[in-house]
């Protein structure tokens, strides 16, 4: 577990070295993260979970403080854009860290569970254009233009759509 958090923190470090705009870091070091997970099949959160339910208080320990190190160093690359107007000043960085977080396990969850049916890397890019638009500055959001499609019919709800799982057919 060690090697691969401190893998996914050199990975940090390194997409911060390259890159000025702090969204594409994060995204491009996370689309780095998921291509390694998809590689050992989602196996770095799936230990998280056999930790946890393994119930052994030091090695929780252990985990939950690496772990607060990959939080600290996203938080980290957060208050730079924060700093930098790219990401909005007025953002818990704590909380924006733990969000994308879970959301990168809870996908790669639903990936693991789903017996591997999605593209993952596209899934965490339709969920990175909406975390993205919550995090950045106004002034970083692209215009977006309608296509004529964007408001139900008088009398149709959208909301009426039956939910249909990631990867179930």
């Amino acid at each position: 577990m060690n090697n691969i958090i401190d893998e996914m923190l050199r990975e940090i470090i390194n997409g911060a070295a390259e890159n000025i705009n702090t969204l594409d870091t994060v995204d491009g070091v996370i689309k780095h993260h998921l291509s390694k997970i998809e590689q050992r099949r989602g196996i770095s959160f799936q230990i998280i979970a056999e930790i946890i339910s393994l119930g052994d208080k030091e090695l929780n320990r252990k985990v939950y403080i690496r772990l607060t190190e990959y939080l600290n160093r996203l938080r980290i690359l957060f208050e730079d854009g924060a700093r930098t107007g790219s990401i909005r000043s007025d953002l818990d960085l704590d909380d924006a860290a733990i969000l994308l977080f879970g959301m990168l396990q809870g996908i790669v969850n639903i990936w693991a569970l789903s017996n591997y049916s999605f593209d993952l890397t596209a899934k965490y890019e339709s969920l990175w254009s909406i975390y993205q638009k919550a995090i950045q500055t106004p002034e970083q959001h692209q215009p977006r233009f309608s296509t004529g499609n964007d408001f139900a019919a008088p009398g149709k709800s959208r909301l009426n759509k039956k939910f249909q799982p990631i990867g179930i057919q």
